[in-house]
């Protein structure tokens, strides 16, 4: 802006009177001043961009990680012997299993910060039921929920078979679009 000033006060200064040579000199400031803001338009987009992409790279990270900690969380729940017979942590133990598929067959279809916010928090809840079910089974009082999950859109009905599919894929290292988690459950 300095700049202007200082170039205006030259050509008020020094200017005989040619309303051509003004004229010029107003388009080429004009022209400059679109120029720079396509510049820094065009700079903040490129600056946007990098950021989503690396929220993205981060919660992907972080939705992987959890999945695999929820297939093995399943994997604990389901081997305790008392699960069928207490209809309350069954019924925790099976939302979380819904949960944990749904989450894994949208994985491949998020690729927006907010959409892999939402799986996060899905996976939260799949945490939380599979720790209710787990303190059922124990005797224990449920624990409360950190924070108030937000509704989650309903899971597509899914088969306990393809649930187990996913369980062995995020806890086995199984192929995909994604890196699994690699080794055995632990």
């Amino acid at each position: 802006m300095m700049f202007i000033v200082v170039i205006g006060f030259f050509v008020f200064r020094f200017w005989n009177g040619n309303l051509l040579a003004l004229l010029g000199l107003g388009a080429v400031v004009i022209i400059g001043l679109i120029a720079y803001q396509v510049y820094t338009t065009n700079r903040n987009r490129r600056r946007s961009e990098q950021n989503t992409r690396a929220d993205v790279e981060s919660l992907t990270t972080t939705v992987e990680s959890m999945l695999g900690d929820t297939a093995n969380a399943i994997l604990e729940v389901e081997d305790r012997p008392t699960l069928s017979a207490d209809p309350e942590a069954t019924k925790h133990f099976q939302r979380a299993v819904t949960i944990f598929a749904s989450v894994d067959d949208r994985l491949g279809t998020a690729d927006t910060p907010e959409q892999l916010r939402l799986l996060v928090s899905d996976l939260d809840e799949a945490l939380w039921r599979l720790g209710a079910a787990q303190a059922l089974l124990d005797g224990e009082p449920v624990p409360e929920q950190k924070r108030p999950v937000p509704p989650t859109p309903a899971p597509r009905v899914t088969n306990r078979s393809s649930a187990g599919d996913a369980v062995a894929r995020w806890t086995t290292g199984g192929s995909g679009r994604h890196q699994r988690r690699r080794g055995g459950s632990c």
